[in-house]
C-alpha cells in the first residue's frame, strides 16, 4: 500500500474477530460483466453465475464464516458475512476471505473465457454491522438492490 494512501479499515479492529460485515466488491472500471437488470430482476451472465456460486461456497472454504445473504449485480456484489472467532482453529481475517473469493472468481471466469482478464477493482468496501436494526436494513437493501438499480451508486447506463 502506498504511504500516502490511508487504509479504509477501522483502526484497532481485528478483522478476524466475531462480527458481521457488509461487503461490496466492484468490477474493474465498473464494467457490466455479471449480467443485467431487466424488469427489476437480475439476469446473470456466465461470469455472474460464477460469482454467485463462489459467494455461496465461501462457508465451504472457511468454517468460521457464514453467508447471511448476497446479491450479484451487473458490476458489483454485496455480501453479508459473519465471521466467528474459533479458539480451536486459525481464523482467516476478512481480507483473506475476500481476497480468496476474488481470486477464485478470476481464475474460473478466465478459465471459461480468457478475454476477461482483470475482473475486480483492487479494493473492496466493508462496513461492520453494529445492531440488529442495522442488520435488517442491510438485508432489505441487498434484497431490493435490483428494484432500485437505476438509483444505485454503481449504476452505469451504456445505452
Amino acid at each position: 500500500m502506498s504511504r500516502n494512501r490511508r487504509s479504509p479499515r477501522l483502526r484497532g479492529h481485528g478483522y478476524s474477530r466475531t462480527a458481521t460485515y457488509f461487503v461490496t466488491v466492484c468490477t474493474h472500471q465498473r464494467e457490466l460483466i455479471f449480467g443485467s437488470v431487466y424488469d427489476m430482476h437480475v439476469s446473470l451472465s456466465t461470469a455472474g453465475a460464477v460469482v454467485d456460486t463462489a459467494a455461496k461456497s465461501i462457508p465451504d472454504h472457511y468454517n468460521h464464516v457464514a453467508l447471511d445473504c448476497h446479491i450479484v449485480m451487473p458490476n458489483h456484489i454485496h455480501l453479508l458475512l459473519s465471521l466467528y472467532e474459533r479458539p480451536d482453529a486459525n481464523v482467516a481475517p476478512l481480507g483473506v476471505v475476500i481476497g480468496t473469493f476474488k481470486a477464485q472468481v478470476t481464475r474460473e471466469v478466465n478459465r471459461i473465457d480468457s478475454a476477461f482478464g482483470r475482473i475486480w477493482q483492487s479494493r473492496y468496501h466493508d462496513h461492520i454491522v453494529r445492531s440488529p436494526d442495522e442488520l435488517e436494513r442491510i438485508r432489505a437493501y441487498i434484497r431490493f438492490n435490483p428494484v432500485n438499480w437505476q438509483d444505485d451508486t454503481f449504476f452505469v447506463d451504456y445505452t
